[in-house]
């Protein structure tokens, strides 16, 4: 999931993204879905690494679902970017479900990759999905410096590295990862007097936040394997 804060009303409208109010007055909320991203690496996980195995538990569930993510990070830390080729399209369609049929996979793989490259190209795939959105966001006139990522995927080691070399801007993946509990609380906080504002809480929750900077030397790889990610989307639908 994609959310902004427009700088105006105007351009959340123009960017095609869902409008709301935010909570703070005067601002507004803009939400876009990425494709169901986070259900492709879910899908990695059970029927790749085990874990459905691990959830019955049977002879894999020796394995927890943490130390399986750990597995997970750990072998796409050993592929260089760009996956040496393989690709991975959203099982849910991503940016080509709406010209086409809710469907995805690997392309380009070969005897010579392993499920470390699937597992790369997974967290790779979702950074493109991210980037094409974003590049929409901009010709709409949105301006995006930088991102801030949460939930389950901002816990990773590599995953948001990936982000920032992809999209080419800096991450920042807080300390708290789990963002709607945490801006529920801020909100609740401001509303009982024990913050100035939202702004404020919003502030105090960044302390301890990662902040990643994009490497200048994946880019090449990164920019020509997501040309080819886009192309094979198209084709596909």
């Amino acid at each position: 999931m994609l959310l902004a804060v427009p700088q105006s009303l105007e351009l959340g409208l123009a960017s095609g993204m869902a409008i709301s109010r935010h909570a703070i007055a005067g601002r507004w909320g803009a939400i876009r879905s990425l494709g169901g991203v986070g259900s492709s690496m879910e899908w990695l996980v059970d029927n790749v690494w085990g874990g459905a195995g691990a959830q019955a538990g049977n002879a894999a569930g020796k394995i927890g679902r943490q130390e399986l993510y750990e597995l997970l990070n750990a072998a796409a830390a050993r592929v260089p970017p760009g996956s040496e080729g393989v690709l991975f399209l959203p099982l849910a369609g991503g940016q080509a479900a709406g010209f086409g049929p809710a469907r995805g996979g690997f392309v380009n793989l070969s005897l010579r990759h392993s499920r470390d490259h699937m597992t790369r190209a997974v967290m790779e795939g979702t950074a493109f999905e991210l980037r094409w959105a974003v590049e929409q966001m901009r010709a709409a006139g949105i301006e995006v410096a930088e991102l801030t990522m949460v939930g389950g995927a901002a816990k990773s080691p590599i995953w948001p590295q990936i982000v920032a070399d992809v999209l080419c801007v800096p991450v920042t993946a807080p300390a708290v990862v789990d963002a709607a509990a945490c801006g529920a609380a801020i909100l609740a906080g401001a509303g009982a007097g024990l913050l100035s504002d939202g702004a404020a809480g919003a502030v105090a929750w960044r302390t301890g936040a990662r902040r990643l900077e994009p490497t200048q030397e994946h880019q090449h790889d990164l920019s020509r394997a997501y040309a080819d990610y886009k192309a094979r989307c198209v084709t596909t639908s």
